[in-house]
């Protein structure tokens, strides 16, 4: 039973996975971060690419034109240079936008928005030769070591393949002009680059998945792990139980000295007993103001005899009153002729006596 105890087969409480959460340990697979950059990338490329192009294009042929009206000394090169930065970074701002966006994108999709300096925080004890030895040789190493090979493999495979359709296409490109040239590499290119992207994209959704597993398992709790936590939040239960009980004492106390205001208690006749004040004043209906059963139930009827308070014996509306009344509360409509019958008749009798110990 000890050894069952200490196994990690619970799942993970949410404050075991919030205090993760904080550390900065969450499910992430930087492949497919990577993939979905590169599939932002390449769809970006194929919308923005004749803008880029154009744009770029007349800058060149608007410097080539100029070229023999420029004069650069070296105090102009400086703002000269700026400007054709300037406006060359304003037809790829798209492009950077689009991989931005992307980038963040990715991450958030698989951890949620969440900023932690914990992961990048150093750790100078695990800072050795031999602890980063067995890092470098141990089980996830050698694993994403073959998870690397695997892409390059398939990767350069797709490639093949493609290349191997498009090698008839690229020998005639010396009979084309420039711009055709061009057009047909950056064909080929767009279609390796898209089915490479896709292949790793694949790969990384099942890596997340991986990745996903290794980490609810790494939540895992054991029994005891759940019971320290138990009683790190709410207190030891010892504790706890002491509480309550004082709390129920406490409140014991303060219904019974309530009870010497009671119009009647109405009894079970021997397990249950059931206190009521009515003020017409102040109250819609009658009040419960104390209640119990067995032991609680005979002092409540003891109290009772000392205070002169009339006793009614009423089985089914006692038991309704104590199942279905808290303290405090008002009586429910259901039961208010049961309830006024015999408040009239205890009104009946001499009233001065009533609430005054004997």
């Amino acid at each position: 039973m000890a050894a069952e105890g200490l196994e990690r087969r619970e799942q993970a409480t949410p404050k075991r996975r919030e205090e993760a959460r904080k550390k900065g340990q969450v499910a992430r697979s930087r492949d497919l971060s990577s993939a979905l950059i590169i599939m932002a990338s390449i769809g970006a490329l194929y919308f923005l690419i004749p803008g880029i192009k154009s744009g770029l294009t007349g800058l060149m042929r608007e410097l080539f034109a100029a070229s023999g009206s420029i004069n650069l000394t070296p105090n102009n090169f400086h703002s000269f240079m700026l400007n054709i930065t300037y406006r060359s970074l304003l037809f790829l701002s798209p492009l950077f936008a689009l991989l931005s966006v992307a980038a963040v994108s990715s991450n958030v999709l698989q951890t949620g928005f969440l900023i932690s300096a914990k992961p990048v925080t150093p750790d100078f004890s695990k800072i050795g030769l031999v602890e980063g030895f067995g890092k470098i040789i141990r089980k996830e190493s050698l694993l994403e070591f073959i998870k690397i090979a695997l892409k390059i493999m398939l990767v350069g495979y797709v490639a093949y393949i493609i290349l191997k359709g498009e090698i008839p296409g690229i020998l005639e490109t010396g009979d084309l002009d420039v711009n055709q040239a061009i057009y047909r590499f950056g064909r080929v290119t767009l279609r390796v680059s898209l089915w490479s992207g896709i292949l790793i994209l694949i790969i990384s959704i099942f890596d997340y998945a991986i990745k996903r597993w290794e980490f609810e398992k790494s939540l895992m709790m054991t029994r005891e792990e759940i019971r320290e936590e138990g009683r790190e939040t709410e207190g030891d239960p010892l504790i706890r139980s002491r509480i309550r009980s004082i709390q129920r004492t406490m409140a014991r106390k303060r219904m019974m000295s309530e009870l010497p205001k009671a119009d009647v208690v109405i009894t079970n006749p021997t397990h249950l007993a059931v206190a009521l004040l009515y003020e017409p004043k102040k109250m819609a209906a009658p009040k419960v103001i104390a209640k119990g059963s067995g032991i609680l139930a005979e002092r409540i009827k003891e109290m009772a005899k000392e205070y002169r308070i009339p006793l009614v014996e009423d089985k089914p509306l006692a038991q309704a009153l104590y199942k279905a009344v808290n303290l405090g509360e008002e009586i429910p409509s259901n039961l208010y002729k049961a309830a006024a019958e015999i408040l009239a008749y205890v009104y009946r009798l001499k009233p001065k006596n009533r609430g005054i110990k004997r």
